[in-house]
Order: C-alpha cells, then sequence, then structure tokens
C-alpha cells in the first residue's frame, strides 16, 4: 500500500532503546541517526571521522550510539564495546570521549592490549579505576552491549557501520560501495 510508513516498523523497534543508549544533539531531533557500529571495525572508523566532520554543521541531528561487536572477525571489539558501556554508566560524556580515543588510537589497540588501553583512556578522562575496572567485569555493562546486539538481530543487522536516519536502514561507512566487516 502506497500509504504505509515503510520505515515505521524501524522506528518503533529503535525508539524503544533509544533512552538508555549514549547520544548526542536535541532528543527532539527531526532527524535521528542510529548508528550500530564495531570499535575494531576500520569501516566504522570512516564513519567515525565521516560524522566528526559533518555532525558540527548540524546540530538539530540528534545521533545515537549502538554497539554491534563482530567478534567472529573484530577479537578486541566487544572489550572495547563493553569499555564504552562503562565509560557511559559512569556519565554519557565519558562514553563521547571513550568513543573518540578508541577509533582515534584503533591501529594502535591489538587483542594483547585492549585491557591496557581502554583503562589508559578511562584514566585519562578522569574515570574512577576502581568502579571501572569493576565495570568491565561486571554482567550489566556486557547485558547492555548484548541487548543492542540483539536489537541488530531484529533489524537485520549482518555488517558495520550500518545506520538508521529516522528509520531508514543504510549499510557501509564509505557510500562508494557496501562493507561487511
Amino acid at each position: 500500500r502506497t500509504g504505509d510508513d515503510p520505515f515505521a516498523e524501524n522506528r518503533a523497534l529503535l525508539a524503544a532503546s533509544l533512552k538508555d543508549s549514549p547520544s548526542m544533539g536535541p532528543a527532539n531531533a527531526k532527524v535521528t541517526v542510529v548508528e550500530f557500529s564495531d570499535f575494531e571495525c576500520p569501516h566504522c572508523r570512516l564513519l567515525y571521522q565521516s560524522l566528526k566532520t559533518l555532525l558540527p554543521k548540524y546540530p538539530q541531528v540528534r545521533v545515537v550510539y549502538k554497539n554491534f561487536p563482530i567478534e567472529s572477525i573484530h577479537p578486541w571489539a566487544m572489550i572495547a564495546a563493553i569499555a564504552g558501556r562503562c565509560a557511559y554508566q559512569s556519565s554519557p560524556e565519558a562514553f563521547w570521549k571513550m568513543y573518540d580515543s578508541i577509533f582515534d588510537q584503533q591501529e594502535v589497540i591489538s587483542p594483547e592490549n585492549v585491557y591496557d588501553k581502554v583503562n589508559s583512556f578511562a584514566a585519562q578522562e578522569g574515570l574512577p579505576a576502581d568502579t571501572f575496572h569493576a565495570c568491565l567485569s561486571s554482567a550489566s555493562a556486557k547485558t547492555a552491549v548484548q541487548a543492542d546486539l540483539d536489537l541488530g538481530g531484529k533489524l537485520d543487522i549482518s555488517s558495520t557501520p550500518t545506520i538508521f536516519v529516522n528509520g531508514r536502514k543504510l549499510v557501509g561507512g564509505d557510500r562508494s560501495e557496501e562493507h561487511t566487516s
């Protein structure tokens, strides 16, 4: 039917999960971008770099971050996602600083040093070390990341980055081609 909104189902699924997710921009924005991303994904880093230059020009846009670590190909992505969640639980502003630190230094993070790196990023942001360490091994942070993964499954996400602009699904950080990384 031509009168049906093709993105209404996506918006409904996303809307239920937005209030407890890192976001920037006005809550009542006319344009909401929901980003499903993997901190180890090189194409997600490209999207991050694009958003970093684009968003200051559009302060009326709201961006919401959702974790979608693809552990089968990105061995440190889950730990980074949990670290981001722990930063968010400490303060929403701390999440965005952790997000910047991880993507800005993605090439120097490895499965061997990921714990040291995220702890260093947390310390740079003044997050209490004991609280952050406890959170990294807590069930609550991992449960929140898993909830994002489950939502991504309901939205048929199979690669990162995947974004939803007012419910419309767009796959890939580089618009010249589609990626599955």
